[in-house]
């Protein structure tokens, strides 16, 4: 995973100055991406860290993602919208006004939001079939449970292995798989 965009706000102010008018705007984020043809038949994600406040990624004019709220992460999955072994355009289209249906806004706020990219973008190139999510927790008779999520992961074989740790009063003790 690379860093793939770096983040700022749509338009620089002064520390003491305090319009929000003057972000709440709408932007746009234009980058260019030669995708190679060996990314071909793998997942192409581009992962944003935050985006204030509402969201939409296209990929060669092709919206890939659309995303509703400035504080949560969210992928977008542009696989299919690549021009494999050429130049593609990705282009972000950011609405950072106010809006009764978008958090923190509906209410009243005691502070100033801020709008665009704050959060770091980042393109991962994966196997379409992988591991989407990892669940682990422990039931109250001590046995671990582990849930997976994935994307085709039909004809998958997952094997789990991994040591417990028991804290006690006694100390710290490990039991290894196997």
């Amino acid at each position: 995973m690379r860093q793939y965009l770096k983040p700022h706000t749509v338009k620089l102010m002064q520390e003491n100055y305090c319009s929000e008018l003057d972000y709440q705007m709408e932007s746009g984020y234009v980058h260019f991406l030669e995708a190679p043809d060996d990314w071909k038949g793998k997942k192409v994600l581009l992962n944003f860290g935050a985006v204030a406040h509402e969201t939409e990624v296209f990929c060669n004019g092709q919206l890939a993602a659309s995303h509703h709220c400035g504080y949560t992460a969210f992928t977008a999955d542009i696989s299919e919208l690549l021009h494999y072994g050429e130049d593609n355009v990705i282009a972000v289209r950011v609405d950072s006004r106010e809006s009764l249906n978008v958090p923190p806004f509906g209410l009243v706020i005691d502070y100033m939001t801020f709008g665009g990219i704050y959060r770091s973008v980042s393109m991962e190139v994966k196997e379409p079939s992988r591991l989407t999510d990892l669940f682990v927790y422990g039931d109250r008779d001590g046995v671990a449970h582990v849930q997976l999520e994935g994307e085709q992961t039909e004809d998958c074989e997952i094997e789990v292995a991994a040591p417990i740790y028991i804290a006690s009063r006694f100390g710290l003790f490990v039991m290894e798989p196997g």
